[in-house]
């Protein structure tokens, strides 16, 4: 996990040009248009790869044109850039901003309970202090409602068939 990732910092195009998707302002293929003088708020990672893009294009746009008489003796396969001088330029187009909180991944099992949570706030509530089968922990919770609302019952019967007696009409 990129410790910067939670980082929200602004990017600010101080050149005098707009820094286009021709240019390099792509982050994982997403284009990014960031006109001279504005500034965009954007995740660090994100910011980082563009400001040193950035910081490229005013190397090479401040890069001596030579003509085909001209020579300056020094030869011309020589670097336009170093990499430190470059990420120095490119960290003066940063600045922090503030840190998100950290958002912990959920478990599948999270993601299932929240679903399932989500999907009965849905349903109408049920008014009706009526058990479904099914919900009653054990064989002695059912006989204890059955002996409560005084149904007879075969004490022998298994769980589900003495749940089966409370959902019955009352045979009058």
């Amino acid at each position: 996990m990129n410790p910067d990732e939670h980082k929200v910092v602004r990017l600010t195009n101080c050149t005098d040009f707009d820094f286009t998707p021709e240019m390099g302002a792509r982050y994982h293929g997403v284009p990014y248009m960031i006109p001279a003088g504005k500034s965009l708020l954007m995740p660090k990672p994100a910011a980082k790869l563009l400001a040193k893009h950035l910081a490229r294009q005013v190397y090479i746009k401040k890069a001596p044109v030579y003509g085909p008489s001209e020579v300056d003796g020094k030869g011309s396969d020589r670097p336009l850039w170093t990499e430190e001088n470059c990420m120095k330029l490119a960290d003066s187009f940063l600045s922090e901003e503030y840190e998100e909180e950290k958002k912990l991944p959920k478990t599948e099992a999270e993601i299932v309970k929240q679903k399932i949570e989500e999907l009965n706030e849905l349903l109408p509530e049920t008014t009706s202090t009526e058990t479904t089968p099914g919900s009653y922990m054990d064989k002695a919770q059912v006989i204890a409602e059955l002996q409560k609302r005084e149904i007879k019952f075969d004490a022998r019967m298994n769980k589900t068939a003495l749940e089966r007696l409370l959902t019955e009409p009352k045979a009058e």
